[in-house]
């Protein structure tokens, strides 16, 4: 059974996280979900279309760190 988390402790965790210029800085893809859900679609289906593309050269040039 969890207990809630007490406001002290919230805000130790907080304090440890790393910052979001950071966290967007350090991103390899960044989706924004700020619009309409057609336009968050799309961005996830370039993101999608991106890895498989990806997923495929490495699989055609033996360097797949798994078999795909």
């Amino acid at each position: 059974c969890l207990r809630p988390a007490t406001r002290e402790q919230c805000l130790k965790i907080l304090s440890v996280q790393i910052s979001r210029e950071n966290r967007l800085a350090a991103a390899d893809d960044i989706v924004d979900n700020s619009g309409d859900l057609q336009t968050l679609h799309g961005q996830l289906k370039q993101i999608h279309k991106k890895y498989l593309r990806l997923a495929e050269n490495m699989t055609k040039e033996g360097t797949a760190p798994i078999d795909l």
